[in-house]
């Protein structure tokens, strides 16, 4: 695993209501608002899990979110399969190990939990971040058209389309 080169190491926790806010990273993330508050309402009722990074000096500097339960029983089932989203690391963080942390800590968890697979999206155009997963042992298991929607901070509906791989990860 790569090393933090920091004296202020990230603590990998999962998220609370009182880190909705922190969690827009100063107004950069203002228009998930909406989308961060529905995961969170998931998190209680069992059906995701948001993984914050967060030092004592910068606040929350990584996320990452897991669904354990979706429509989509391809990407979690809630029993066997799990599905990682809104992975992010704060700019001035990355390349530090925050984001090899975070990854394990989730994929720890849902093992601990009877999971046995992991699966998440990657944008076609975001090369690194393919790489990143791949040499974490992640697989392309096929395409995604990348086409979601939300609600943003104004309550204006946004469609976004951003096609890209489906990469499974076995974790057993």
């Amino acid at each position: 695993m790569d090393q933090i080169t920091t004296s202020d190491d990230p603590v990998i926790r999962r998220a609370k209501f009182r880190d909705l806010t922190a969690m827009e990273w100063g107004g950069e993330l203002v228009h998930f608002r909406r989308l961060y508050r529905d995961i969170y309402q998931s998190s209680i009722k069992g059906n995701s899990i948001l993984w914050l990074a967060e030092t004592s000096t910068a606040g929350i500097v990584g996320q990452l979110f897991v669904q354990l339960r979706s429509m989509r029983i391809d990407l979690a089932d809630g029993y066997n399969r799990a599905y990682i989203f809104g992975f992010r690391v704060k700019k001035n963080f990355q390349k530090r190990g925050v984001g090899s942390i975070i990854l394990e800590t989730s994929e720890a968890d849902l093992r601990t939990n009877g999971y046995h697979y992991v699966t998440l999206n990657v944008s076609k155009t975001n090369i690194d971040a393919l790489k990143y997963y791949q040499h974490r042992g992640y697989v392309v298991i096929g395409k995604d058209p990348g086409i979601w929607s939300y609600y943003n901070h104004l309550g204006e509906f946004k469609r976004v389309n951003d096609p890209g791989w489906c990469l499974e990860k076995q974790l057993v």
